[in-house]
């Protein structure tokens, strides 16, 4: 994501990644030092992966979480079988998260 940012137009000392997560949740964590000094947050995936980090984000941070926004790289019809599975990894995340956090 953060090469299609580059090539999108964003300056690439501005874009920031986070290596060490092993989930969306650590991501998150990981994440919200690097970037909670400044007005806007993006954050940027495929798909529905976002949704779920801005979520995540709010749960942890929620004084964070009105300076987030999600972008998605999204291209109709291409990987259809994937987003089909992805919809119900999310559904399944969503009652995960209920129950735990």
């Amino acid at each position: 994501m953060s090469k299609l940012a580059v090539k999108l137009g964003g300056e690439p000392k501005r874009i920031m990644q986070e290596t060490r997560a092993l989930n969306i949740w650590e991501n998150i964590k990981y994440s919200i030092p690097l970037v909670e000094k400044y007005n806007i947050i993006f954050i940027v995936s495929d798909t529905i992966h976002p949704y779920r980090g801005r979520r995540y984000l709010c749960k942890q941070r929620p004084d964070v979480c009105k300076r987030a926004f999600v972008v998605v790289s999204y291209k109709p019809f291409s990987l259809l079988v994937w987003k089909v599975g992805a919809v119900f990894h999310e559904l399944f995340a969503w009652i995960r998260d209920f129950i735990f956090y």
